[in-house]
């Protein structure tokens, strides 16, 4: 193992892309593999207007949350200090925690995903993820899960509306993976089960 990669591990709400996040990074540092994980939007000043935007305390349109969200991943490749650039350029592997746009902008955009596609095409030039993992998993278990694990449930955590976000992941992946890698990986079981599957899905990544 030795080039650094891109991975993204995107999913719906109740997923279990946390956990498989952990799991993950935790798999690499015990073999010393120099890791960062991060997510979009960022921490930084858009990324903190596009959350309040997701959050509707900020009503945009269509076209500014996309310059925005362009803005903010343009910021996240090439940042002088902690971009992914030079943080891969260094022989660090990132693990981004959804990489595409969050299912709240799906959500409250109710749009095709073109202007996704779009969006991701301006900076497909700079850099693409090495590999995306999406997990899949049916919408009733993610409701499941998401009561299960939460003492509130938010307004956007509806059958409805996850069943709503699946089918706009499905749409940008179907629209995405000509260009790129994107796995789907069964979510539906243990931790430990689905662990396997993404690791080996790292493990022929970093094989190549």
């Amino acid at each position: 193992m030795t080039s650094a990669k891109f991975i993204v591990i995107e999913g719906t709400d109740g997923s279990g892309k946390s956990t498989q996040i952990k799991m993950l990074s935790d798999r690499m540092n015990e073999l010393n593999m120099p890791l960062l994980t991060t997510l979009e939007p960022t921490d930084r000043p858009i990324g903190k207007l596009i959350r309040k935007v997701l959050a509707h305390e900020i009503v945009v349109s269509n076209d500014v949350l996309a310059g925005l969200y362009f803005s903010d991943r343009l910021d996240h490749l090439t940042n002088d200090k902690d971009g992914m650039l030079k943080v891969l350029s260094e022989g660090t592997s990132i693990i981004c925690d959804r990489y595409y746009l969050s299912s709240l902008a799906y959500n409250s955009l109710n749009s095709s995903m073109q202007w996704v596609y779009d969006l991701n095409e301006r900076c497909m030039n700079l850099k693409r993820p090495d590999l995306t993992i999406f997990l899949d998993l049916e919408v009733k278990e993610s409701l499941r899960r998401i009561e299960m694990g939460r003492t509130t449930v938010d307004l956007f955590e509806k059958e409805d509306v996850l069943t709503h976000v699946k089918n706009k992941y499905n749409e940008a992946i179907d629209m995405l993976s000509p260009h790129e890698k994107i796995v789907k990986i069964s979510a539906d079981g243990d931790p430990e089960w689905i662990h396997a599957q993404v690791w080996e899905e790292v493990l022929e990544l970093f094989s190549n």
